[in-house]
């Protein structure tokens, strides 16, 4: 049995009962997507923090402008991992 993503874990047990097995199977798989989602989410915050800085000392409204779609980017990205990680815990 495998599944692509948590809505397929998700819906299969929704109407079938874990075994002992498969539920230490699958509180192993979300304590790993949890770090994962944290890692992704600290990744993210390194990239704003970075960006933040690099607008400070931007040259020209062209590099600025660049700079503020890179920052509402990761914003929007790291906002969505934020979610989905408060939905798993």
């Amino acid at each position: 049995m495998s599944f692509r993503n948590w809505d397929e874990v998700i819906a299969h047990f929704s109407t079938h009962q874990p075994t002992p097995e498969q539920l230490e199977v699958l509180e192993k798989m979300k304590e790993e997507t949890l770090e994962y989602l944290r890692q992704q989410i600290a990744n993210y915050n390194s990239k704003i923090d970075g960006t933040v800085y690099r607008v400070s000392s931007a040259e020209s409204h062209i590099e600025v402008d660049q700079l503020v779609s890179d920052l509402l980017y990761y914003t929007a990205e790291r906002n969505k991992l934020y979610n989905k990680l408060k939905e798993l815990e």
